[in-house]
């Protein structure tokens, strides 16, 4: 007894493939290897959304019938991980000129510049990264002016620091084109 069935592979389709009854899996698996290069060992045959197990008789699977759509996961002989083409260059390893390149190829990010570490500084430096990436916040920095003298002098003059320190900073994302010393703003800090 035979049955017509579609067989759905990655992105082909396989249609009114005959299926015998009679036979085992393992005919079953060599079929469907002839057509699609899938060793079967590597085969996951699902059918009715169950998994095809070896071990049962063609004629029992429920699901296996005329026009049923079987889904194959699997990956072709000689299509498993293999050597890149051309070896990865990481950016850390590129002189500036191909980098220039291949950041401007990329159009989808723009990377800021970086910071230059003061001795310690890495914590701090990613931190201010963050900042720079809240436009609120850089907005805001941007835009500030100390405070007039007034009451709470000694609370104003730490948070006119901070503040002035972050302005700076955010100016120095916003114009520098390589890595700054971040050095007002980590006065401000300590």
């Amino acid at each position: 007894m035979a049955l017509l069935v579609d067989i759905k592979w990655n992105k082909e389709q396989f249609k009114g493939i005959e299926v015998n009854l009679c036979e085992d899996v393992d005919m079953f698996r060599a079929q469907i290897y002839a057509m699609t290069s899938v060793p079967p060992a590597g085969q996951k045959v699902m059918i009715a959304g169950r998994p095809l197990k070896d071990d049962v008789d063609l004629s029992k699977v429920a699901g296996l019938k005329n026009n049923a759509k079987i889904l194959l996961i699997g990956t072709q002989e000689n299509q498993g991980l293999r050597e890149p083409e051309k070896p990865i260059v990481f950016l850390e390893e590129m002189t500036p000129e191909q980098r220039a390149q291949a950041l401007s190829e990329s159009a989808a990010v723009v990377v800021p510049p970086g910071m230059v570490n003061l001795g310690n500084t890495c914590y701090m430096n990613s931190v201010a990264q963050c900042f720079n990436r809240i436009p609120e916040l850089r907005e805001a920095l941007l835009k500030y002016q100390p405070p007039q003298e007034g009451q709470n002098q000694h609370m104003q003059n730490l948070d006119s620091m901070m503040a002035a320190g972050g302005r700076v900073l955010m100016t120095e994302f916003k114009q520098a084109d390589k890595s700054f010393p971040p050095f007002q703003f980590w006065a401000a800090l300590k």
